[in-house]
């Protein structure tokens, strides 16, 4: 009986073992089967129009609300977030020497990555 627990006890010692890498830190940021970590459950969006009117004719576009984001923007490309530009997000950051991307765009598409 004893036998059989301790035969028991090791082989459930070798299944739960696991590769070193799996349990190391991974690069998740450049692994492509990793594309939902602290992903949202679906919501339904909403707008806020100005008036019933506008509301009822739903057209985000027309209200004064609406700010469209598609453009030209400054972009910044590195291969791996430790070279980002760590004040990226200051008013007064010099990007003269930045790139310009279309957006809405995959950054991919527009020859980067």
């Amino acid at each position: 009986m004893v036998k059989v627990s301790t035969l028991i006890s090791l082989l459930l010692m070798l299944l739960s073992c696991s590769p070193k890498e799996r349990w190391e830190k991974q690069d998740l940021h450049s692994d492509h089967t990793i594309f939902s970590i602290h992903k949202l459950a679906p919501h339904a969006d909403f707008f806020a129009f100005e008036s019933e009117s506008l509301a009822q004719k739903n057209i985000p576009e027309s209200s004064r609300n609406y700010i469209s984001l598609n453009g030209n923007w400054k972009f910044h490309w590195t291969a791996s977030p430790k070279d980002r530009v760590k004040n990226f997000y200051k008013v007064e950051i010099d990007d003269s020497s930045w790139d310009d991307i279309l957006v809405p765009a995959n950054w991919e598409v527009e020859g980067y990555g």
